[in-house]
C-alpha cells in the first residue's frame, strides 16, 4: 500500500490533532495486508509532536522503538506453541501467535517473529501424517514466493532440550537482521535481494533529480500488536 504525505508548496501546513484526524490516519494505516510505503516531503522536524503526520512518520521510520502490548498466548493451538514463543519473547523478540497470512478464512502461522519476518513452525506429533505434511509443505511453498522464510521445530526435540532445539533460531534470527527490541542493530552483510529492496532501488533513481521526496517502507505488526499512535 502507498501513502502520500507530501506538502504542496502553495498550501498552508497545518498540523492534525483532532479525534477526526486521529480516526482518519488509523483507518489508512490499518488497511494495508504486509506493507506500507510512505512517501513525504517534510521530517520530524517540520512537525508539531502532537501531529498525527509527526506520529505516523515517527513509528514508520522506527517501528521497533514502539510500545508492545504483548503476545495474546491465548490465540495458541497447543501448550508446546505457547513454550516455544514464551522462551522468543523472554528475548524481547516481538512474538505474534497464530498470524493469519491470508486473512481470517486462511490458514494460519503458528508464531511469527517481526522484522523482516520469519515464520516460526511448532510441528507436534499430528505433523508427521503424510496429509498433514503435505498441507504445511504446500502452504509454505506459497508463502515462500511471498517472501517469507521459514523455521520449523519438532515437539520431540524441543522437550528433549529445549536450548539445544533454539540455537538454530537464534543464528536464523540473527542472519536475517532480526534484533531484540530495543537493541540497535549490527553491520551486516546485505541479505538476498526482496522484490521490495529492488523497488526502493528503482524509486530512489526515479526521484533522485525530482522534488526531495523521501519513502519509508515498514513492516506492518499484526492489528492489537501495537498502537501506531500511543508514544512511550
Amino acid at each position: 500500500m502507498f501513502l502520500s504525505m507530501v506538502a504542496a508548496t502553495n498550501a498552508q501546513f497545518q498540523a492534525r490533532t483532532t479525534d477526526a484526524d486521529r480516526q482518519r490516519y488509523n483507518v489508512a494505516a490499518s488497511r494495508a495486508r504486509d506493507q506500507v510505503w510512505l512517501f513525504h516531503s517534510v521530517t520530524l522536524n517540520n512537525m508539531n509532536p502532537a501531529d498525527m503526520r509527526y506520529q505516523l512518520l515517527a513509528y514508520y521510520s522506527d517501528p521497533r522503538q514502539q510500545p508492545s502490548r504483548g503476545p495474546d498466548w491465548e490465540k495458541c493451538e497447543s501448550k508446546f506453541e505457547i513454550a516455544v514463543g514464551q522462551l522468543i519473547h523472554d528475548r524481547h523478540y516481538r512474538v505474534v501467535p497464530q498470524f493469519e497470512p491470508f486473512g481470517p478464512n486462511g490458514k494460519r502461522i503458528d508464531l511469527v517473529v517481526e522484522g523482516t519476518r520469519l515464520a516460526v513452525e511448532c510441528d507436534g506429533p499430528h505433523h508427521d501424517e503424510p496429509e498433514q505434511i503435505v498441507a504445511d509443505l504446500a502452504r509454505q511453498r506459497q508463502l515462500d514466493r511471498c517472501g517469507w522464510a521459514f523455521w520449523r521445530v519438532p515437539a520431540s526435540a524441543f522437550y528433549a532440550t529445549a536450548d539445544v532445539a533454539l540455537e538454530s533460531l537464534w543464528r536464523k534470527l540473527a542472519h536475517m537482521g532480526i534484533d531484540p527490541i530495543g537493541t540497535t542493530p549490527k553491520a551486516r552483510s546485505p541479505p538476498t535481494e526482496h522484490p521490495s529492496a529492488r523497488l526502493a532501488a528503482a524509486l530512489k533513481f526515479a526521484t533522485a533529480r525530482q522534488q526531495p521526496t523521501r519513502a519509508v517502507q515498514t513492516e506492518l505488526l499484526p492489528s492489537g500488536q501495537v498502537d501506531l499512535f500511543t508514544r512511550p
